[in-house]
């Protein structure tokens, strides 16, 4: 990673002994949005000791620009010495999840943990805005929908997200928007499943009817 590589997310770190009291008041001054970590005032070296207390701040820039731009404008912002490092994010779900240790790398560790009520998110940070799906993970979401459909016998899109409002976590669906982007995406092939749950009830609904009415003519 080059000095000179521009991103839209960032990361850093402030300590607490080298910001000011209205630190948060004057990130949100900046006008961007942010997601703010809990104190992480447990976390400790290799040696034992315990490490200083500081924040992890997700950025997410209006434009691509570079590290040093970040870095300048938090120091502008907060005092020459208010920033000690900041990096690129590759994986949004990944940091925020870092945020409280929650991450896999951070679980594997066996970082603290921190409690994700005391993110604190700033003009209008939402994680479900930046968290994105590859070609592989759509299938795979597209094939779990598709075999939920069979197993239980949706007839429509709004059977279908009934369901998924209430197990979406079981099943390891994504949150809504992306949901919805997969659905609107493979609209034709979830039709016809739809369809064909529907044929086939109503051609269970015949056979019952049959069967009642031999009953009686009998």
């Amino acid at each position: 990673m080059t000095t000179k590589q521009k991103s839209r997310y960032f990361a850093f770190i402030l300590y607490t002994e080298s910001i000011p009291e209205d630190w948060i008041l004057k990130l949100e001054a900046l006008d961007i949005s942010m997601a703010i970590s809990p104190l992480h005032d447990k976390d400790k070296n290799e040696d034992g000791n315990y490490k200083k207390p500081h924040y992890h701040v997700m950025y997410v820039a209006k434009n691509p620009v570079t590290i040093e731009a970040i870095r300048n404008r938090i120091k502008r912002t907060l005092g020459n010495n208010s920033i000690s490092y900041v990096e690129i994010i590759d994986s949004m779900k990944n940091y925020y999840q870092y945020l409280t240790h929650e991450s896999k790398d951070a679980i594997t560790k066996k970082k603290q943990k921190y409690d994700v009520k005391e993110i604190i998110t700033i003009n209008g940070f939402d994680i479900d805005r930046y968290v994105t799906l590859d070609d592989a993970q759509k299938n795979e979401v597209l094939d779990i929908t598709i075999g939920l459909t069979l197993k239980y016998g949706f007839k429509n899109i709004v059977d279908f997200m009934d369901f998924y409002f209430e197990h979406a976590d079981d099943y390891g669906l994504p949150n809504l928007r992306l949901m919805n982007d997969i659905i609107k995406s493979n609209t034709g092939i979830l039709r016809l499943y739809f369809d064909g749950n529907y044929q086939r009830h109503q051609r269970e609904i015949m056979k019952d009817k049959e069967k009642r009415d031999q009953k009686w003519d009998g």
